[in-house]
């Protein structure tokens, strides 16, 4: 007597990888059991573990050839089972009596692979609300962005201590145990925006995210700001020595200037210089100049001639630095000037002995000329 067990395994729903295992695909076993001996057979029993126990199979005493058919039974992969990775293994066994109460024995395994796709992580960083304190439509100081950091599994295994991060935000991090697939570790944060991230004209933010089981990875968001560098040039004209104590403007005066360059946009500016070539010293130049901060040339000039003939002092001013562009601001101080004026042309005279000789001649010409007269009439 004899009797052979055959048992097959079927992925009915094979979502993942064709032709393998992935979480929540299903198997469908079926078992048959033919009696291949020449004496009939009776009392069958077959047992599956992964089938709940005992089968029910028809008919259970078989004749010569004949072969009972067991109900088929399914089994959900779990991610468990991917995670463990190699093969799902079932095992299907069959008992039945010879006609002399002997027990006749077979079984029959079937093996299924797993997906051996492995651990993956991705990450997706996004910018989604900006808090626009000045309400001016674009990313400026003090405004508040909020940025999503969203780290998925994509891969068929679950992944331990994931963790998401990015330094330039608040808060900075978030640990997920375990991560299995399809599923996602998202950090939410804030960053205020700083006069650095002006100074750059960008904010420029990494989100991070690793695990156990997968190298870092990260995704980089670059948001534009409203960068507006401008400056100021201001002059003055702030004292005079006066030298001849005249009160006013005059020849020979030491007139003082200062000259102002302030930062009046919203970005630091950096090799701001200040310029003016009338005075001494006429430049000075300022490394970096913080917003709203003033860079200073004070410098001294003394009155010419030319400056009275003209009857004033026009005096220009620039200011300029990396960021302002190729055009420095300009200021004009015009200073009125009072004399002395120029001195008058002097013409030489004669002596007085020519003038004299002069004068007398002048005198006696009249009567020369009656004198002539007489004798020829």
């Amino acid at each position: 007597p004899a009797l052979v067990v055959t048992k097959t395994a079927t992925l009915t729903t094979d979502n993942g990888t064709p032709g393998q295992a992935d979480a929540g695909d299903v198997i469908t076993f079926s078992v048959t059991i033919e009696n291949t001996g020449n004496e009939i057979l009776n009392n069958l029993v077959v047992t599956d573990p992964m089938g709940g126990g005992t089968l029910t199979c028809v008919p259970t005493t078989l004749n010569p050839t004949e072969v009972a058919t067991c109900n088929t039974y399914t089994y959900n992969v779990t991610q468990a089972d991917v995670d463990a990775g190699g093969t799902i293994d079932n095992t299907a066994a069959a008992t039945a009596d010879d006609p002399f109460g002997n027990p006749i024995t077979d079984d029959d395994s079937t093996t299924t692979p797993i997906a051996v796709n492995g651990p993956s992580l991705i990450i997706l960083k996004e910018m989604t609300l900006h808090n626009d304190l000045d309400n001016d439509s674009q990313v400026s100081l003090n405004d508040v962005l909020t940025y999503t950091i969203t780290a998925t599994n994509n891969g068929d295994v679950s992944l331990t201590d994931v963790v998401v991060s990015d330094p330039n935000i608040s808060p900075n991090s978030m640990i997920c145990a375990s991560l299995a697939p399809g599923n996602t570790c998202v950090l939410i944060g804030d960053h205020t925006i700083n006069q650095s991230d002006i100074n750059n004209g960008q904010v420029n933010n990494t989100g991070f995210a690793e695990s156990i089981e997968t190298p870092p990875i990260t995704d980089v968001v670059i948001i534009i700001t409203g960068g507006n560098p401008n400056l100021l040039t201001e002059k003055s004209f702030t004292a005079n020595a006066d030298e001849d104590n005249s009160n006013t403007v005059t020849l020979g005066d030491t007139l003082t200037f200062t000259i102002d360059v302030t930062n009046t946009g919203n970005t630091d500016l950096t090799d701001v210089t200040v310029t003016d070539d009338m005075i001494s010293p006429g430049f000075t130049t300022c490394p970096i100049l913080a917003v709203g901060q003033v860079c200073s040339l004070v410098g001294t000039y003394v009155v010419t001639q030319a400056d009275v003939n003209n009857g004033q002092i026009v005096n220009v001013a620039e200011g300029n630095s990396n960021e302002t562009g190729p055009d420095p601001e300009t200021d004009t101080e015009i200073i009125p000037i009072n004399g002395p004026l120029p001195e008058p042309v002097l013409v030489p005279l004669m002596n007085l002995y020519g003038l004299l000789m002069l004068l007398a001649a002048m005198l006696a010409a009249p009567a020369v000329i009656r004198i002539h007269r007489r004798k020829y009439h």
